[in-house]
């Protein structure tokens, strides 16, 4: 008898490995993987069961098929503090597929790295099997860096009250305050100050009229310490701030009044270039821009832009150098926005090929462009129908026309901020078919202006449609009765015209 043995990504041997074979003869077949990462699942045919290697014993001829299938893995995922999630989600995995691990810490943690059967720190992590797999997520007490907020309170001549907000998972916070910025001169006693579980320390001891810098860290029991946070300026109060700050605008800049007591050295002029509302009693928020004498109580800002909102704070310095307090009382509590300058001479005109020109003259030093608004009535229902650059003056539009008059207008514009209109300009369109108008096919459905109007007894009536479909115009009179039926028919896209004659 004859045996005839099948099999994929794998081979199977016989012994004694003969053409054919008499009648009780044991033949042993041997199944073996083409590769490590297949493995064998069991016979099928004239034989079956998983057993290998598997005796035949020959009654007859035998078509045995042996199969093969493709290794998978299972996957184990230790994480403490934190979750992995893993992307296909499955229980095992085929040989050399790949998963993606995400590490995700638990609040107040942070993700430190792989160990196991995966290294390094990469998050997302792809994996690719080819074993079973175990791989641990290391999580680790994440510090963040304290928010160091504006005093708390009050700032007299000789104190304040440092403030920041709480960390999480910090146990204690120490806190740095020095004269200088760079914190090179720090206060003896403010040097890496434990002040506790806290969020807050009155600082005291310190000289009026002068500019105090702190900054904090977090700190956790088990020695880690985190980044410093964001440094907070602080002026001790000597001086009265000016008051009954004024600001107005004028053609020569912003001008600045306010009321002052007594004679002081100088007054030193700070701007908040757009910014919000001052920062109160810090020295981040403002510019020093300019300084006038102490006999002095006016000033005119004359590099302000337009478009830029500005807040301004006046700050008084005395014979010996020391300073009011910056913002408060002497700060303006509504921001000033320069005005753009609108666009003028605006002229409107009709070109060879009918379309009209807009022309103009650009006034504004800082504006992003200009917006071009259109009607069919003179001052009022204009719509935007475009916009151009600072460096643009001319405009061209092809959407228009014939015998109808179009009004125009334009403003300046820098973000959201828009100037005055210009002067408006009017022309009345000449173009004299609605082949013209086809050139460019309509975005939106629009009825016009009939021409002429009035009219006896004929008039024109154009429309468009920007896509195929059934039209129908009809006209209506003042009582809303139905007079005509213009059009009643399929059309494509496109500009249309249809004449309206009341005598019929």
């Amino acid at each position: 008898y004859e045996i005839t043995v099948n099999s994929v990504n794998g081979t199977v041997t016989k012994s004694p490995e003969q053409a054919k074979y008499d009648y009780g003869t044991k033949v042993e077949l041997t199944a073996t993987p083409a590769a490590d990462y297949y493995k064998f699942t069991g016979w099928s045919g004239d034989a079956s069961g998983t057993q290998n290697p598997l005796s035949v014993t020959m009654d007859g001829n035998k078509n045995i098929t042996a199969n093969f299938a493709i290794n998978n893995y299972t996957l184990e995922i230790t994480a403490v503090n934190g979750t992995v999630s893993r992307d296909p989600e499955k229980t095992r995995y085929q040989h050399t597929e790949a998963v993606v691990l995400t590490a995700k810490p638990n609040p107040g943690y942070t993700f430190v790295n792989w160990t196991g059967d995966a290294t390094g720190n990469e998050n997302p992590l792809t994996h690719t099997f080819v074993k079973n797999t175990n791989i641990t997520a290391h999580f680790a007490i994440q510090l963040l860096a304290p928010n160091a907020k504006e005093p708390l309170g009050d700032v007299t001549q000789t104190a304040f009250t440092a403030s920041w907000d709480f960390s999480p998972n910090a146990t204690s916070y120490k806190l740095d305050v020095a004269t200088d910025i760079s914190f090179t001169n720090i206060l003896p006693g403010f040097n890496n100050l434990d002040v506790g579980a806290v969020n807050n320390k009155k600082v005291t001891g310190l000289t009026a009229g002068t500019a105090y810098y702190y900054r904090v860290r977090a700190y956790h029991s088990d020695g880690i310490v985190s980044d410093n946070s964001n440094t907070v300026g602080v002026i001790t109060l000597l001086l009265f701030a000016p008051t009954s700050l004024e600001i107005t605008f004028s053609s020569e800049g912003i001008v600045l009044k306010w009321t002052y007591g007594t004679s002081m050295k100088r007054f030193y002029i700070y701007r908040d270039g757009g910014s919000g509302n001052p920062k109160m009693h810090s020295v981040m928020s403002y510019t020093l821009i300019d300084s006038v004498n102490g006999d002095v109580r006016q000033y005119i800002d004359r590099k302000a832009l337009e478009g830029v909102s500005y807040q301004y704070s006046i700050v008084a310095v005395s014979e010996n150098g020391a300073t009011s307090e910056l913002g408060v009382s002497g700060a303006s509590t509504s921001p000033l926005v320069i005005p753009l300058k609108s666009p003028s001479q605006l002229a409107a005109s009709i070109k060879s090929d009918g379309k009209v020109l807009l022309s103009w003259r650009n006034n504004s030093l800082s504006s992003e462009g200009s917006f071009i608004e259109r009607s069919q009535t003179v001052n009022t229902n204009f719509q935007q129908i475009g916009k151009v650059s600072i460096s643009d003056s001319t405009f061209i539009d092809d959407k228009v026309l014939k015998g109808i008059k179009y009004y125009y207008r334009l403003a300046a514009y820098k973000g959201l901020t828009k100037s005055d209109y210009s002067n408006e300009a009017s022309v009345i369109g000449v173009i004299s078919s609605v082949e013209a108008m086809n050139l460019d096919l309509p975005v939106e459905y629009s009825l016009f202006q009939n021409y002429p109007n009035p009219f006896n007894p004929t008039t024109i009536i154009r429309f468009a449609i920007p896509s195929a479909g059934q039209v129908t115009l009809k006209v209506f009179d003042l009582k809303g009765e139905e007079v005509a039926n213009l059009v009643n028919e399929y059309k494509p896209e496109g500009y249309y015209e249809v004449s309206f004659n009341t005598s019929n």
